[in-house]
């Protein structure tokens, strides 16, 4: 929620872009471009008068105020805003998607955002950071809320399953208020007998990062291109503690199941479940030819799911009395 029209995660998740720029929309887009063309100039022949000629003098100028302006925005954004002017100015690269692609692309290359504020600037927007601490971010109170239905007795260790979805916020789901009645029916109706959580934040992105946030309760500081790069496997032997290698340590069974192949599943060995079900696996053991693709070896949400309920089903044939986590991304 930048409010940048091209923002710096945008830039990062790059190599995505084929999810939405394909062949059809390509086609699409300069089949419009060349339309709009067309009426433009069938337009200026018809309704503008031949005999006005736009001077040398008057050309230039234009072009030399386009430039100034041009050039006085990128300075603006780098060197006159405060950091908390960026996040509430109206006026900066938000606005124009030339001069915002131009500053993100400067700040992806230069490891920058918006994010990366002073102390001063912290206290400024009510956050509370304490500089001279070891852990600076650390809560010392919790939430907390009487509940709206009764404790019922716990197993002691039950199963656990932990969806993590791609793109979904709390504003899509009914039970958080959503404005779009009917939307996540299954979901709502799940919440009327279950805990409902408010005011949980996802504390950073992209998903790299939120998925080892969530499960280590840590800042991770390696984003997606440190995982496509040489050295992931480097990075896979950080001896992280999460919420796998505690349970891995009385008795649990924790798999993850990933709608994607390499590098990103490297990062759930890091996290240490010990089963990973990337795509490559998913297919040839659930889903057995019957796998559709979003994009090149990206599962389907549909084939994803199906191919965990699958899985479900043949754990349950198993009598397997092992509890588990399992976790899932799509």
């Amino acid at each position: 929620m930048t409010n940048d029209l091209i923002s710096v995660l945008a830039l990062e998740n790059i190599h995505f872009i084929g999810l939405i720029v394909h062949k059809k929309a390509l086609w699409l887009c300069a089949a419009a471009f060349i339309l709009g063309v067309i009426v433009f100039i069938t337009v200026m022949e018809l309704f503008t008068d031949k005999h006005i000629k736009l001077s040398k003098k008057l050309f230039i100028s234009i072009i030399s105020i386009n430039i100034i302006l041009f050039v006085y925005l990128i300075v603006y954004n780098f060197v006159l805003l405060s950091p908390t002017d960026k996040i509430f100015s109206f006026f900066p690269n938000r606005q124009t998607p030339i001069i915002g692609l131009i500053c993100n692309t400067l700040k992806l290359n230069a490891n920058l955002s918006d994010s990366v504020i002073d102390v001063k600037e912290f206290h400024k927007l009510g956050l509370n950071y304490n500089e001279k601490s070891k852990y600076p971010f650390i809560k010392k109170t919790i939430y907390a809320a009487t509940l709206k239905y009764p404790v019922k007795k716990i197993e002691k260790k039950p199963n656990i399953i932990v969806f993590f979805l791609e793109g979904i916020s709390a504003r899509s789901i009914n039970c958080y208020g959503s404005t779009f009645k009917g939307l996540t029916p299954n979901i709502d109706e799940f919440a009327k007998t279950t805990m409902k959580v408010d005011n949980y934040y996802n504390h950073t992105a992209a998903s790299c990062r939120g998925l080892q946030g969530q499960l280590t309760s840590s800042y991770p500081f390696h984003g997606y291109g440190a995982w496509t790069a040489a050295n992931n496997k480097e990075l896979e032997k950080t001896n992280y503690s999460s919420i796998a290698s505690i349970l891995n340590n009385v008795g649990y069974d924790t798999l993850f199941f990933c709608a994607e192949n390499k590098p990103i599943t490297q990062l759930f060995k890091m996290l240490k479940f010990k089963t990973i079900y990337n795509a490559q696996k998913i297919i040839k053991e659930l889903l057995h030819g019957r796998e559709r693709f979003v994009k090149d070896d990206i599962l389907t949400d549909e084939s994803f799911f199906e191919a965990f309920i699958t899985y479900l089903k043949q754990r349950e044939k198993s009598n397997s009395q092992k509890p588990f986590l399992i976790g899932l991304y799509n």
